[in-house]
């Protein structure tokens, strides 16, 4: 056994003298080659931190000099402990260089066959498709970094290649989109994995949208149909992290501020939209479209003690020529 070879090693060098020119090792550097070149480097790291553990524990504080009389002994023993350590791949070659820094060089490959087709079902949970697409445009590369990961990998090592895929998806989120997480799956049929991926919000979230859309230069009546719109448009927040909409929050109201400028009660009116978000579980958007060059009202009366024609009401539309100049006309309905 691997303890048995370890204590036949550590007894040997009990038995030979110390040499003139023998050096304690202070540190020692692994180093995990795939002859393959298919393992990712996230892979490589994890294979690399896994054996630096084992090669600290056998050589640390070590005479290098005793240690060099026994030193295929030791390449033995770190090429039966990757291979049971690092399931899914042989050691070809381990070498040993030892002194003061001493350093373990471990060439593997893969067993039989490996990944070469990985398929990523990523979801978004309680998060509106638009705003999916926006939190996903915030990593373009995220897809691409889970293929790259699992490709090449030995079919066998998918269980332990999930731990690693695992880590990279949670470092990816803390980096880019620190109000989620995501959790990850692996599946295999054949040689295609299937990395099953889904981003969740963390925190207080969105639970309702306010909606307003108001106006004091125009009627708000011209706006029926843009604030159904507009609104639906609003109700994409829900689902949202509430610490994300405050960070992000001069976007969202400058991604509302586009679609407002789309709608055709815009340009007929040169109006000026602006888009204000109040975030909270129960956010508030409002929008408001003012005009600079025109100035329309209505007003509507009516007197409770009469039964006939007891409606009246007035009628302003006005288009300012400067500043100061307004051109109008009103109109009285009795």
């Amino acid at each position: 056994s691997s303890s048995f070879r370890v204590a036949l090693l550590c007894l040997g060098l009990l038995i030979f003298p110390h040499m003139a020119s023998a050096e304690t090792i202070e540190n020692v550097r692994v180093r995990v080659i795939d002859s393959s070149g298919l393992t990712s480097t996230a892979l490589l790291q994890r294979m690399t931190a896994s054996m630096q553990v084992v090669a600290e524990q056998l050589f640390l504080e070590k005479d290098s000099a005793q240690l060099e009389i026994v030193k295929s002994d030791y390449a033995r023993l770190l090429s039966e402990v990757g291979e049971r350590a690092l399931t899914g791949y042989k050691v070809e070659e381990a070498t040993i260089n030892l002194g003061a820094a001493s350093e373990v060089v471990l060439k593997l490959a893969p067993w039989l066959d490996v990944i070469d087709n990985v398929e990523v079902d990523l979801k978004f949970s309680g998060i509106a498709p638009e705003m999916a697409q926006l939190l996903l445009a915030k990593m373009p590369e995220f897809k691409a970094g889970i293929i790259e990961t699992i490709s090449g990998a030995s079919i066998d090592a998918v269980d332990w290649t999930g731990g690693v895929l695992r880590q990279k998806v949670r470092q990816d989120m803390t980096l880019q989109l620190p109000d989620f997480r995501a959790s990850v799956d692996l599946s295999q049929h054949g040689k295609k994995v299937i990395a099953q991926v889904i981003v969740y919000p963390v925190g207080q979230t969105v639970h309702d949208v306010k909606f307003e859309l108001l106006s004091d230069t125009v009627p708000n009546i011209l706006f029926m149909k843009s604030k159904e719109r507009l609104h639906e448009e609003a109700d994409n927040l829900r689902g949202l992290p509430v610490e994300y909409v405050r960070t992000h929050r001069k976007e969202l109201e400058d991604r509302l501020l586009s679609f407002a400028y789309k709608e055709k009660v815009v340009e007929l009116y040169s109006l000026h939209p602006s888009v204000t978000i109040v975030p909270g579980s129960e956010a508030l958007v409002e929008i408001r479209m003012e005009a600079d060059k025109y100035k329309i009202w209505f007003e509507g009366y009516g007197d409770s003690g009469r039964d006939e024609n007891n409606l009246s009401g007035r009628a302003h539309f006005g288009k300012y020529i400067s500043d100061n100049d307004e051109v109008f006309a009103e109109f009285s309905v009795e």
